[in-house]
């Protein structure tokens, strides 16, 4: 049996491998020159070769969620002068620190996930507008960053709603 933490970083890791086997399954359906830029009609306005575009894909589709989390590790070792929590005064004192930290892992964990599934549907588009030579389909991009925008928001309301300090509580001034 596993509980939330382990759930998070099996989410985690499938999004990568998806990431890492999409890079590897469209480079050979991709043209030697890809457009990779897109104007705000959705039209090629920029490119670069097959291989420096794969290579950048799987170094941002694992790199970046990666990076997301290590942060979230580092955490642990800053003071807390460093870290930005609503109501840090209460939150990380130290018998509420760890379990604060361990909270915000799990949160950015989470992040990374949906970071890394908007990466590899940005990746997918790229390759649908290579494959079909008609731009950019704005519609769908619109669509995805819109929805990745949402996911971003409604995490961090649920995080500022979370560390709300519970009423008749002390706060300490650190």
């Amino acid at each position: 049996m596993f509980g939330w933490r382990e759930l998070s970083y099996i989410v985690l890791g499938t999004v990568l491998v998806l990431g890492v086997v999409q890079c590897f399954v469209l480079r050979p359906l991709l043209p030697e020159r890809v457009a990779s830029h897109f104007d705000f009609n959705g039209k090629p306005n920029g490119g670069m070769n097959r291989d420096t575009f794969v290579v950048t894909m799987l170094a941002t589709n694992l790199g970046l969620p990666v990076f997301m989390v290590l942060l979230s590790w580092i955490t642990r070792i800053l003071p807390n002068s460093l870290i930005n929590v609503p109501h840090k005064e209460y939150w990380l004192t130290p018998e509420r620190r760890r379990t604060t930290l361990q909270w915000f892992e799990q949160w950015m964990v989470w992040i990374s996930s949906a970071t890394g599934l908007f990466l590899i549907a940005m990746f997918w588009l790229v390759y649908l507008a290579n494959r079909d030579g008609g731009g950019l389909n704005n519609v769908a991009f619109f669509t995805i960053m819109s929805l990745y925008l949402l996911v971003i928001f409604a995490a961090t309301a649920f995080a500022y709603v979370r560390f709300q300090v519970p009423s008749g509580a002390a706060i300490d001034d650190q």
